[in-house]
């Protein structure tokens, strides 16, 4: 646009000094264009921006490094001739609390307004908020740019990648429930009554409560409670490093996707089991007991910042450890050791960390052990682990 608006500027000094010399008709109706011209590319300027509306669109989820595409549409009911719009598109990641932006220009025209697809880049895992921060329409000359703000946002939920992998226990739990249960909640649990009601089709036979039958006249079965917790967690502990954009960003993308896949892993075996990550001063723990609650868990997970400081999980499961746990499997990217020692002292702590060393390891470090994972390696290399 700067090249249209010094074209002009220099049309409009040479009309005026025409004016100037000759003071004739000829010269006064040229003075006049040119000023014109100013005044009819404002006016659609002004029309369009009135009148013009902007949406955006894209999916709703997709798998970290998926190439996306963004579709800018522009709808005009009035006639305008064409015009530009370029517009500050903001995309945040909450999870990682990095944010970038991306300048748009799209052409648009008389018949409907027109539509603009770029490429983005789902970089990292999170929840992504894709939003609009203002723009500018331009007039069909180039010479006038009237500000707009829109209000247009869209969330992106982003999946680390997704991979079978196979979950060794090195040492089995001592138990799959806990011996804490709801009161208002039906479940799974054998040793609770949640509630007692008539038998309907595909009941087992195993919950018919045969005395209560028999003195009812009629079958009636047993639904049993809810067990608050499960005795094995795995637990997700990662935090916001300086350079997220980067080796940060990677690092903590290999920490969702082993969490999940160790998560999914175990619910597909049948062995249920805590999910709990850091939420600011308190742990979210979310009950799995198939690998659909295992997206659900992660799904919450994607949408709380990361922790600011390293070995936060840890921390605050010592603080908050109110289940039975005879198992915790810490998914981490930072270690913090006198943590992990306290811990140990009261489950079977096994540490799955994530890396930025070169090499994969598995040692005991005093009573728990620690499965080390380059950064960057999951995905290509890692078939299994054993915690």
């Amino acid at each position: 646009m700067t090249a249209q608006r010094a074209a002009y500027a220099a049309l409009l000094v040479a009309a005026a000094f025409y004016f100037a010399v000759a003071n004739n008709r000829e010269s006064l109706v040229l003075l006049v264009v040119v000023v014109m011209l100013l005044a009819a590319d404002a006016i659609m300027a002004l029309i369009a921006r009135r009148t013009m509306r902007v949406t955006l669109d894209m999916p709703r989820t997709c798998t970290r490094g998926a190439m996306l595409d963004l579709t800018v549409d522009v709808d005009l009911p009035k006639p305008v001739v064409y015009g530009m719009l370029s517009l500050r598109v903001v995309i945040t990641n909450r999870l990682l609390g990095a944010t970038r932006s991306i300048l748009l220009k799209s052409a648009f025209k008389k018949l409907g307004g027109s539509n603009k697809k770029i490429c983005v880049d789902a970089r990292h895992c999170g929840a992504i908020t894709v939003s609009c921060d203002g723009g500018t329409v331009t007039g069909p000359f180039g010479l006038i740019s009237l500000p707009i703000s829109l209000n247009d946002q869209h969330e992106l939920l982003t999946y680390p990648q997704k991979k079978d992998l196979a979950v060794i226990l090195a040492s089995s739990p001592q138990a799959q429930l806990s011996s804490y249960t709801y009161d208002n909640r039906k479940g799974s649990d054998p040793t609770e009554i949640f509630d007692i009601r008539d038998y309907a089709d595909g009941d087992s036979l195993s919950t018919v409560h045969w005395k209560l039958s028999a003195k009812a006249g009629s079958l009636v079965v047993r639904e049993a409670s809810r067990p608050t917790g499960f005795d094995t967690l795995v637990l997700l502990d990662t935090f916001s490093d300086s350079d997220m954009e980067t080796v940060g960003g990677d690092q903590a993308d290999d920490v969702f996707a082993l969490a999940r896949s160790i998560s999914a892993e175990q619910a597909a075996d049948g062995l249920a089991h805590d999910f709990a990550f850091p939420n600011g001063d308190h742990l979210e723990v979310c009950q799995v007991e198939t690998p659909v609650q295992t997206t659900q868990a992660l799904e919450l997970a994607l949408r709380v910042p990361l922790p600011q400081d390293p070995g936060h999980g840890l921390e605050l499961l010592l603080r908050s450890l109110t289940f039975e746990y005879t198992k915790v499997i810490c998914v981490a990217s930072s270690l913090s050791r006198a943590a992990a020692m306290e811990l140990s002292s009261q489950c079977d702590l096994s540490v799955v960390n994530v890396s930025r060393s070169s090499k994969s390891v598995s040692t005991e470090s005093g009573p728990y052990s620690i499965v080390t994972i380059p950064v960057g390696s999951f995905m290509r290399e890692i078939r299994s682990v054993t915690v």
